[in-house]
């Protein structure tokens, strides 16, 4: 048995895992669904029953006397008022205003009575039964939520220990080697021992003082437990599969060894020795568990995985590709051309790291079988979406607006489309002058017509399922498709467009015999493959915030100098500072540790808070397309899987005689475009 290919996904998935994490995505749909049928339930029943509000409450029968005795009740009050030892009637007793307000409150009994009596009349059975239905809901809703900061623990802790069990967390190089895979098992043992260390510390904390979330704590302790458990295991599968740990002559990079450990390993033990010198290790956990803060906000980001790999398992990007393949476009073109259209889904989800996960496997596929080098496809996986986190109605936009009063969404998504358009027009260029002399592709204009005809028809079908979910979502729930109930549309709409892949693949079987038999989509293998890549990524992100915490905690931010002579000075340090931030920390970890830290300052020094976060979006993502680190280049490499292997083998056989550029495009490209675009972002406006 090879290591290696035990460290890999198998063939046949752990369908326990698979089963569960779509179980808990799909009562996130579910939920998500829930809310929004809840208030088109009310605005249903007050359009068929006008007093439906009043008919939904518990019918209660007023408790006055609708035809009291009037003059008994004179008799007593003014009895009261001749016997008054205590003072309380500091006047003379006033007969007719007594009768008056005896009749008055008479009136309003009866009208009460009356009020309850029609109520009574109107409370039918389709009343009682759709009065049923619509608390249960609410109800329904009300629980379920409470649970989801356990769905998304749940959800994490099996993502992580299937990455874990298939050694799939994100690092800077995959571990091939027996030796490079025992460094990162013992490196994992390590770091998990820490984090149960602190968990159990925490725990100890909450229980002195009787804290509700000594069960959340808990199921970390366990779910620990259990990665230490998986990642024993993996060592003592290497120690008993591995024959030769040295080959005779092959010389051992201390670097590569060190570059296999994952990165959120090297996250723990940084923040770890921080933590042991402050006394203070329960810190760790303290600081993990605010990812459990923003708890709708994580489910979004996992849904939005696991809707990424089920467009994985479908042939849309291919047919979406040879709907435009048989034009001929050239690379400038092409590679312009997906990155706009995939900037979108990036608004929704606001994170380029989600959309690489999700997309850059096909991405990188069908801009391979279109013609574009490798490298240059490389370079697009990688920034596939980093020009989208500036659209509406990206998220994270949504987080900083939440937190600034300064800013108000509209106003970024304004300036952020123009910084769009820079983007599109600086990697255009670029793409443009480092392709060479342009060969001009001849296209037969009929051929391709009728090609793209016969896709477009191909294509249809995905569209049309598309455009009725959000039609009847439009019409039924009064939904559209923005960050609130994109994850429910897109959900539904991509378990449509499964089964009818499905379908489509069942009937190219019964083809000529001979020709290649597509795989039929995989909702299991979809879910599968969606919990190894939101255990990698939550981690990071957990971990990130963790990172973040420490930042804030030692005083880093704050040895920086408070003001400057020009704003163009401290824009200046700006860039430098959030461009590190982007390579150490996730988006939302870093906006919540820079509205804390570096806003105050960026303001008294006159920049325009608007323009202090168009510069932080952008900075964020050239600091996720920067090395050493790279995040996105490290995911994208994650999501294309085994292919990228070969392609660089071939390419450096091939790129030995080429210039520099060509031979680091992948690296060198996203790099100069963002840094272009983050020069005009951040000191355009001081030129204007």
């Amino acid at each position: 048995m090879n290591v290696s290919e035990s460290s890999s996904l198998p063939g046949r998935e752990l369908n326990v895992i698979a089963v569960i994490t779509a179980i808990v995505l799909s009562v996130s749909v579910l939920v998500s669904a829930l809310e929004l049928l809840q208030p088109r339930l009310l605005s249903w029943g007050s359009m068929l029953w006008p007093n439906y509000a009043k008919l939904r409450q518990t019918l209660v029968s007023p408790k006055c006397d609708p035809n009291p005795n009037l003059a008994e009740a004179l008799r007593q009050l003014e009895e009261e008022a001749l016997t008054d030892d205590l003072g309380l009637f500091e006047i003379e007793f006033d007969r007719e205003a007594a009768i008056l307000s005896l009749e008055k409150s008479r009136s309003q009994c009866q009208q009460q009575h009356a009020v309850f009596q029609a109520l009574v009349l109107q409370s039918s059975v389709a009343v009682q039964l759709y009065k049923s239905f619509e608390l249960n809901i609410s109800q329904a809703v009300a629980v379920i939520t409470g649970y989801h900061r356990y769905f998304l623990l749940l959800i994490l802790l099996l993502g992580v220990a299937l990455a874990t069990l298939y050694q799939q967390h994100i690092a800077f190089r995959k571990a091939q080697r027996p030796l490079e895979q025992m460094v990162s098992g013992v490196a994992q043992v390590i770091a998990y021992a820490l984090l149960l260390t602190s968990a159990v510390a925490y725990w100890r904390v909450l229980v002195n003082y009787n804290s509700h979330g000594l069960l959340l704590v808990a199921l970390m302790i366990v779910g620990l437990g259990v990665m230490i458990a998986l990642s024993l295991w993996h060592l003592w599968q290497c120690w008993r599969c591995t024959e030769r740990w040295f080959v005779p002559g092959e010389r051992i990079s201390v670097m590569k060894v060190f570059l296999c450990i994952p990165l959120f390993v090297h996250m723990v033990l940084l923040t770890a020795l921080y933590f042991i010198a402050q006394d203070y290790l329960g810190g760790i956990m303290v600081l993990f568990f605010q990812l459990l803060t923003h708890v709708s906000l994580f489910l979004k980001i996992a849904l939005y995985i696991w809707l990424g790999m089920l467009l994985k398992q479908t042939r849309l990007g291919e047919t979406f590709f040879s709907l435009i393949k048989p034009w001929r476009l050239q690379a400038c073109w092409l590679v312009v051309l997906v990155i706009a259209l995939l900037a979108y889904p990036t608004a929704y989800t606001g994170a380029s790291g989600i959309i690489v996960i999700a997309l850059g496997g096909v991405v990188f596929r069908c801009l391979l079988q279109s013609g574009v080098r490798p490298q240059l496809a490389l370079a697009a996986t990688a920034m596939t979406g980093s020009t989208g986190v500036v659209l509406s109605p990206c998220l994270l936009i949504v987080l900083i607006a939440a937190l600034n009063k300064e800013v108000v969404t509209t106003d970024l998504y304004t300036w952020g489309h123009w910084v769009f358009l820079v983007s599109l027009g600086v990697l255009w260029l670029l793409v443009r002058m480092t392709q060479g002399p342009v060969q001009q592709l001849s296209c037969d204009w009929c051929l391709a017509l009728r090609s793209s005809k016969k896709q477009l028809q191909l294509l249809l079908p995905y569209l049309m399922i598309f455009v009725g979910v959000c039609g009847f979502s439009a019409w039924a729930l009064n939904a559209y498709l923005d960050e609130f109930s994109a994850p429910v549309l897109l959900a539904i709409t991509m378990l449509g467009i499964v089964y009818y892949d499905k379908y489509r693949v069942s009937r190219e079987r019964v083809l000529i015999s001979g020709q290649f038999q597509p795989n039929s989509p995989s909702i299991r293998q979809a879910s599968n493959e969606a919990c190894v890549h939101i255990g990698a990524l939550l981690m990071l992100m957990g971990m990130s915030f963790v990172v973040g915490g420490v930042i804030e905690r030692s005083g880093v931010i704050h040895w920086l100098p408070q003001s400057f002579a020009e704003p163009w000075m401290m824009m200046a340090l700006l860039v430098c500072v959030l461009v590190v931030l982007g390579m150490v920390m996730d988006p939302f970890g870093a906006v919540v540790l820079v509205s804390s830290t570096l806003t105050t300052v960026a303001y008294d020094n006159g920049i325009n808070p608007v323009h202090f976060w168009m510069v932080c979006l952008v900075a964020f993502e050239l600091g996720y397309l920067t090395p050493p680190v790279a995040l996105n280049h490290l995911i994208a490499r994650q999501a294309i899987g085994e292919q990228i292997r070969e392609i660089d083998q071939k390419w450096e056989s091939a790129s030995v005689k080429s210039g520099f550029w060509f031979r680091h495009e992948k690296l060198l490209l996203p790099l100069v475009v963002m840094s272009c675009v983050l020069m005009v972002t951040a000191f355009g406006p001081f030129i204007v």
